[in-house]
């Protein structure tokens, strides 16, 4: 038994001979598992980052979408796909490198990725909440082909007034409606269908707005509105004050409630 215990022993030692292999200090694989661990946490914040950019694209679809878009083509167009690969990758590398710390042998599978998930979820809605996710689609938009943030989406989907839809920013209220500036710039004049009810007039000035309604004179850029919502994205983190809501008074206006009958109103 000891000959054969011999045997293998030497094996050994030639064996580390043959790879040169040097003793590693006790301060090395300290420095080792520090290493690993950050790599991890690295990873959760990542997936965090992920989750909240996630978060921001789902909450905000029905912005960005104008009515009747079909779901298939709604969930296509806003689902954040380069998002969701980046989760699963760094939820990947925070499971491998917790496995390779010391104890990290004793941890299944399944609670590793479980917790994994939960601390990126977490992080996900703080930084949603702080508007990560929104800082983050701007960048990816900017820096990454093919990935369109959702302020491109919604200019892209609402800019049609000749199809009955315009979107823009509240300008200063007239007699008779509000100046509206679209994403191009130009200045609108908007009035207000008499089907419209008063609660969806309380509008700011600042406010992204989406119009459903009719071209009154292209060259003149004259739009009655049918029907109004607000496109302004959630989860942009602290924005500062606006102005007091104005109050659209529409009492001399004669009705035009003939000129909206073949308009859907928003939902």
């Amino acid at each position: 038994m000891n000959n054969k215990q011999n045997t293998i022993a030497d094996k050994v030692l030639e064996r580390v001979e043959q790879l040169q292999l040097k003793p590693r200090s006790r301060q090395f694989f300290k420095l080792r598992n520090i290493g690993i661990w950050f790599l991890a946490a690295l990873s959760v914040v990542v997936g965090g980052l992920a989750i909240s950019s996630i978060i921001f694209r789902s909450v905000n679809a029905g912005a960005a979408l104008r009515p009747g878009t079909p779901p298939l083509q709604e969930a296509l167009l806003v689902m954040p796909f380069l998002w969701i690969i980046l989760m699963v990758i760094f939820v990947y590398v925070a499971y491998r490198e917790i496995r390779s710390t010391k104890r990290g042998y004793k941890y299944s599978l399944t609670a590793l990725i479980l917790g994994t998930l939960l601390a990126s979820s977490v992080l996900g809605i703080v930084f949603y909440t702080a508007g990560a996710g929104f800082m983050l689609d701007r960048f990816a938009a900017r820096h990454v082909p093919f990935h369109a943030d959702l302020e491109g989406i919604q200019r892209e989907r609402w800019q049609h007034p000749a199809d009955g839809f315009l979107a823009g920013t509240v300008g200063a209220q007239t007699e008779t409606g509000i100046r509206l500036m679209d994403s191009e710039n130009q200045e609108w004049q908007v009035t207000f269908s008499d089907t419209i009810p008063e609660k969806r007039l309380q509008l700011t000035e600042g406010e992204r707005v989406g119009l459903r309604g009719t071209l009154i004179d292209a060259q003149a850029r004259t739009f009655l509105a049918c029907d109004v919502r607000s496109l302004e994205f959630e989860g942009r983190g602290l924005q500062p004050p606006r102005p007091p809501q104005m109050r659209i008074e529409r009492k001399d206006l004669p009705p035009r409630s003939n000129r909206c009958e073949d308009v859907r109103p928003l939902n």
